[in-house]
């Protein structure tokens, strides 16, 4: 059996799973099992489904002891209504490497949503002990954000999908410490990658003060709104949400929103209003200008130095 570090948490797996760190065995968050066939569900109920490639789905169901997700090129995953437990069965000809990236991507999304917590879209990075995330869809750049701010002294959290845990402040919780990036992001940022499978590059090389081993409160949400970059224009500016355009907008950025259907997507909603009353929520505006990056991550350092971040999670922000 396989230990990993993931999420804050303990993955037990049946398959190796190069891509996360080895943890030391012990009692597991969750465990993946294998199974050579899908059990037939007789009271399953379809909830959602996504459209995640034009020849690829994924289709959410949920029967009286579990939750499955079936993608149509990886598999079944069965998970457990308390999310402890997975089972995957592999679709013929399965890509291994892709099964791994549904499996640390939606299916512990759903696992962590099963199990009370909010799993969003996002990366994010830590500042005086204090957690700032971005939120965005692909290509907004909120990975290139997130690697800059660790270059300006930050520590790195994760990388596009976060957990957090909804206490009073929310507590975000490390996940992937690598980062997934377009070439030319990776040109600038001046670091060690290997390729993936669809032409990003993968940077995972990190010295210990570059990374947030630990849980740490969350101080703001950030929902990235990329700019054309204009000389008269500031490289960033942000703007606070009121508590319903907040919601809404973090609510689109959740991990596997676009599959949970209206009984779990109602569930969801419910912790996002929860989570939209315990931390501040920006629109921020950035520059779309890798050039001015350095401008970016000096001012998010000034938002967000100690003193800031006390205010800020007491409820006091500019």
């Amino acid at each position: 059996m396989n230990f990993y570090q993931i999420y804050g948490g303990r993955l037990e797996s049946e398959i190796e799973i190069p891509e996360l760190r080895i943890a030391e065995p012990g009692p597991a968050d969750w465990r993946l099992r294998l199974a050579a066939s899908v059990d037939v569900l007789a009271d399953a109920t379809p909830i959602g489904v996504e459209q995640l490639l034009p020849d690829v789905c994924a289709r959410l169901s949920r029967a009286s002891d579990r939750f499955r997700l079936t993608f149509e090129d990886t598999g079944t995953f069965d998970v457990s209504l308390d999310g402890c437990d997975i089972t995957w069965t592999p679709a013929p000809g399965t890509d291994h490497e892709l099964a791994r990236v549904d499996l640390i991507g939606r299916v512990l999304a759903l696992a962590i949503h099963a199990g009370g917590d909010v799993c969003l879209h996002a990366s994010a990075v830590s500042i005086d002990g204090q957690a700032i995330a971005f939120l965005a869809p692909k290509g907004y750049g909120k990975s290139t954000l997130a690697i800059s701010m660790v270059g300006g002294g930050a520590r790195l959290l994760t990388d596009d999908t976060l957990r957090l845990r909804l206490a009073d402040p929310p507590i975000a919780v490390p996940g992937m410490y690598s980062i997934r990036l377009r070439d030319d992001s990776a040109k600038h940022v001046q670091r060690p990658t290997t390729s993936e499978f669809d032409g990003k590059v993968r940077i995972e090389e990190w010295r210990d003060d570059e990374l947030s081993a630990g849980e740490a409160p969350l101080a703001a949400l950030y929902l990235l709104a990329p700019v054309s970059p204009a000389p008269d224009r500031p490289a960033v500016a942000r703007r606070r949400l009121k508590p319903i355009e907040a919601m809404l907008g973090v609510a689109q950025q959740g991990k596997i929103s676009m599959i949970l259907g209206k009984t779990e997507g109602g569930t969801l909603a419910r912790r996002m209003a929860i989570l939209a009353t315990r931390v501040p929520i920006y629109s921020l505006q950035v520059s779309r200008s890798l050039e001015r990056l350095n401008e970016v991550v000096d001012q998010m350092h000034a938002w967000h130095c100690a003193a800031e971040a006390e205010a800020t999670v007491a409820g006091v922000s500019r």
